[in-house]
């Protein structure tokens, strides 16, 4: 039992490294592209992608050294937050899902930022119901880690990616009217940015087949 217990535990600790240094270079990758984007372009996608990779593995080594610190206390594992944290983990499973449907991996990647690709406004499935779906799904599930693994570095984590969602939002829109114009101001009037309107956004739609852009 013991045994158990403290394989448990290097995993709750491991689980928590991991998101302390992949979570703030990921928020950095959308800090950097959006605002810096129609500058970017004149590099072209794949030298900004390979530097941007770079920026991604360096900020999460840099953070590596500093685990202890950014981990934080060790709250122990509670049961009832655990199955609290699963369910909230499901619901971001399935926002997740739902938002893939329409992305390909470029997109996800910042592609056609880079490339200042303005044929296709997505603007449907769960898109027709939130403007920001992914960012979203990354709310609900940061805070499903933090309550499944609690320590209090997630936490932390959780209520700081609120305002950087936030910001990255401002960001993107701005870089997004720069690229489709009066369709988007259009779709933002239309569209809530993050929250839905009722909880049938969880539900399959017949418009989530197909990827997007």
């Amino acid at each position: 039992m013991t045994g158990s217990a403290d394989a448990w535990a290097a995993i709750r600790y491991g689980l928590s490294v991991l998101m302390v240094v992949t979570v703030p270079p990921a928020f950095l990758w959308w800090l950097v592209i959006h605002p810096l984007a129609p500058w970017l372009r004149r590099f072209g996608a794949k030298p900004t992608l390979t530097a941007m990779t770079a920026l991604f593995v360096l900020t999460g080594v840099g953070l590596f050294q500093f685990r202890q610190l950014l981990v934080g206390r060790d709250l122990g594992w509670h049961p009832g937050l655990f199955a609290v944290g699963v369910v909230v983990y499901a619901i971001s499973v399935r926002v997740e899902l739902r938002t893939r449907r329409h992305l390909k991996f470029r997109t996800l990647a910042g592609v056609p930022e880079l490339a200042g690709e303005s044929e296709l406004l997505l603007n449907r499935g769960i898109y027709s119901e939130i403007r920001h779906p992914r960012y979203l799904a990354v709310l609900i599930g940061l805070l499903s880690y933090a309550l499944m693994i609690n320590y209090t570095g997630l936490y932390y984590l959780a209520v700081g990616a609120l305002p950087g969602i936030a910001i990255i939002v401002a960001l993107e829109e701005k870089e997004l009217i720069g690229r489709f114009g009066d369709a988007y101001l259009d779709y933002r009037a239309r569209v809530p940015a993050i929250l839905p309107g009722n909880v049938g956004f969880l539900q399959e739609k017949e418009d989530d087949n197909g990827a997007g852009p």
